[in-house]
């Protein structure tokens, strides 16, 4: 899965999510504002992915990252109580098996995105369908073998090491 792949859901596009880190630098003023002005100049330059830019430019990750976190946070903040729609309401249909009220394990998603849209969307439907809580429909999803290449924001399930809640924003200063 890629960054289009959650345009549907209000998400930005690869481009998109590069043009509001771009914004996101060039408002910053304090201390470091010349080099968050050069990460800002050189990432709209680059003519590459968000991830590859910061591959081949490792001494941008602490200014970057944070502001990638930011903004896509936002944007799982804003689709907290969202419907499945689009291709998950479709793959949705082949995931839940009723005899074990469990998820079909057939399916490995590999994703480009940082975010846990995937993940949160699956678990509500858990929820919704199963009538789990959330640790119970974050359980179920262990199964599924969801590889985050970049990797993500920590773990949706609560009370497991590396969490953190879908959509909080508070914890990513800068």
């Amino acid at each position: 899965l890629g960054a289009g792949a959650h345009a549907p859901f209000k998400f930005p596009t690869g481009e998109q999510l590069k043009s509001l880190v771009a914004a996101s630098l060039g408002s910053y003023s304090g201390a470091d504002e010349k080099k968050f002005a050069e990460a800002r100049r050189a990432l709209l330059n680059c003519g590459v992915s968000i991830d590859r830019f910061l591959a081949n430019n490792k001494h941008f990750d602490d200014i970057i990252r944070p502001q990638i976190a930011k903004a896509l946070l936002g944007f799982e903040n804003n689709s907290v109580d969202g419907s499945m729609g689009d291709w998950i309401q479709y793959l949705w249909q082949l995931l839940p098996n009723d005899t074990t009220r469990g998820l079909n394990d057939r399916f490995v998603f590999i994703t480009f995105n940082y975010d846990r849209l995937l993940e949160s969307r699956l678990s509500q439907g858990c929820m919704g369908l199963w009538g789990m809580n959330l640790g119970q429909a974050c359980g179920q999803l262990g199964c599924l073998n969801i590889y985050h290449v970049y990797g993500s924001f920590g773990e949706i399930v609560p009370g497991v090491e590396g969490h953190h809640q879908f959509g909080r924003v508070d914890d990513f200063a800068t």
